[in-house]
């Protein structure tokens, strides 16, 4: 037999996570794609999709995003990055040029003050055809928070970086 507090607990419970469930999800992602149509655009899309979406939250990353073009052996080039309205959907695109080996994009933008919380996205996007271009292009002073990879003898070994601390 189910003692009373068990039952108003398991109650609780299943309460807790229909109502969560229900709420409406408040993520949104920056994704970066390098050279998407082969003419040297980058683009980048502030949605929960990889893809142009309505754009809806676009305005902040614009006004307040950097972009920098980085490539083994020589310094990064800013990028001017504006948005582009095809049809029903926005999307951020700028333009790299015609760009030879591998290549790394960064993006970071202050997004603002977004339920009650100070929010920021970083994106970062690698190109790399050997483990040389990966690791010239592997870590970036531009974007403090990091996903770092690194090729060993057993294969792809991921660091996060953390503003200036390796976790």
């Amino acid at each position: 037999m189910t003692t009373p507090t068990r039952s108003i607990t398991t109650l609780a419970v299943w309460t807790a996570l229909i109502i969560t469930l229900s709420l409406p999800a408040h993520a949104h992602n920056l994704w970066i794609i390098g050279d998407a149509r082969g003419q040297g655009d980058v683009h980048v899309y502030f949605e929960h999709h990889v893809g142009p979406g309505d754009g809806e939250y676009n305005g902040p990353i614009v006004q307040r995003g950097r972009a920098w073009l980085r490539q083994p052996g020589s310094g990064a080039v800013s990028l001017a990055v504006k948005e582009i309205t095809e049809g029903e959907t926005r999307y951020l695109t700028g333009t790299t040029g015609p760009v030879s080996g591998g290549y790394g994009l960064d993006y970071t933008s202050l997004y603002g003050i977004y339920h009650g919380q100070l929010d920021f996205f970083h994106g970062r996007y690698i190109k790399a055809g050997h483990p040389d271009e990966m690791a010239g292009l592997a870590e970036s002073e531009h974007v403090p928070v990091q996903i770092i990879p690194r090729w060993t003898e057993k294969g792809l070994v991921l660091r996060i970086k953390y503003f200036t601390t390796p976790r």
